[in-house]
């Protein structure tokens, strides 16, 4: 439920039933209750740092890399903490702190959730945007838009365009891109993403000046 309103678009409900869901299992006393509260935990834990609520957002995740500490078993919950947590310093400008956390995250090829390790692609890219080495960068964008497509992940696919919408690399189809994945929201009704992807479209054409002069 939680996941269906976050790609429904209520973010807030769906972090309300996140936290009812760690809440059922916290009534349960054990080890085995707090591994079922991993993925709940980290979901909230992005909803937070999509939110802006980063020291919430770091809260939550640290939750999770505490409680699995060195474990060798569910080391998908532990990369996808981490992933989240560079992402946090990420936000907060500690680009070399960030890069270490997701660099680190991504040598684990095999336990990786699809969703978050598009993410931790992303926030490299974006890392290198910032350091100006645009090779990586498209590198990074290519990586995260195919690894998403491929497997049909709607919502990190998006969130890859929305990245290339903002960092313009110069060969990147980004109309093409955009209105294809629009056409396909709109023929499946989800709302959100459609009003998302034109606030993206609209963006960018003022920003290129195509946007209507109002006259």
């Amino acid at each position: 439920m939680a996941v269906t309103a976050r790609i429904l678009g209520d973010l807030e409900e769906s972090q309300t039933l996140n936290d009812a869901s760690i809440a059922i299992n916290r009534a349960r006393p054990g080890t085995a209750a707090e591994l079922a509260s991993m993925w709940p935990r980290i979901a909230s834990g992005f909803l937070s740092l999509h939110a802006g609520r980063l020291d919430e957002a770091e809260r939550r995740l640290r939750r999770v890399a505490d409680f699995l500490g060195d474990r060798r078993s569910f080391g998908n919950y532990r990369n996808s903490a981490n992933i989240g947590l560079g992402l946090v310093a990420l936000a907060r400008g500690e680009r070399g702190e960030a890069r270490r956390i997701l660099e680190g995250a991504l040598t684990d090829p095999v336990h990786l959730y699809p969703y978050t390790h598009v993410h931790a692609l992303l926030g490299l890219a974006q890392i290198a945007h910032e350091d100006g080495d645009i090779a990586a960068r498209d590198r990074l964008l290519r990586q995260a838009l195919r690894f998403a497509g491929r497997r049909g992940l709607l919502e990190e696919y998006i969130a890859s365009i929305t990245l290339v919408g903002r960092m313009r690399p110069a060969a990147a189809p980004f109309d093409t891109l955009l209105q294809s994945v629009l056409e396909y929201v709109r023929s499946i009704s989800l709302e959100a993403a459609v009003k998302q992807l034109l606030a993206l479209s609209a963006a960018e054409k003022l920003d290129t000046g195509l946007a209507p002069s109002g006259d």
